[in-house]
């Protein structure tokens, strides 16, 4: 295995491992447990999608993810059978329909929210206060730069 010499290397590295031990997985998995809802990651990042940007359409929930529009009908008929999303008119256009969440599917939305906020707030409690604030920081430039790398038009 190549030594690690350089920073971008340390940084590959550390993502990729987060990555690779399933951490992501694994994460909302101890979150949905903790917050007591039963919802697959996708299924989940789907209904927290459509409780930002709501009202949205299914088409433009698609756009986002990069995926086909099928495969986001699956989520959502998913996410209304369970009764997390509902359909409504769009006022704009009588044939189409656009998403929200339900009251039920708001509060899936808090209650992982309010369990990723406080295991954020726990492994990161040891933290000197300084660099945590330092890494919230840097994180937030390197999200906003790998974003505008890959879509320059965001």
């Amino acid at each position: 295995m190549p030594a690690i010499n350089t920073d971008v290397d340390r940084l590959e590295r550390a993502l990729s491992d987060l990555w690779r031990r399933g951490t992501v997985g694994r994460l909302h998995a101890s979150l949905s447990e903790a917050a007591g809802v039963d919802v697959d990651r996708s299924g989940y990042l789907v209904l927290r999608r459509i409780g930002t940007e709501a009202p949205v359409r299914a088409t433009d929930l698609a756009g986002v993810f990069g995926v086909e529009p099928s495969t986001i009908s699956r989520h959502v008929r998913a996410l209304t059978d369970r009764g997390w999303v509902r359909r409504i008119n769009d006022p704009s256009d009588g044939r189409a329909t656009l998403l929200e969440p339900t009251d039920p599917g708001a509060d899936v939305i808090e209650r992982i929210e309010q369990e990723r906020l406080r295991t954020l707030a726990e492994v990161l409690d040891a933290w000197d206060p300084d660099d945590r604030a330092a890494f919230a920081g840097l994180m937030e430039r390197f999200a906003e730069s790998l974003a505008e790398h890959l879509d320059p038009t965001t």
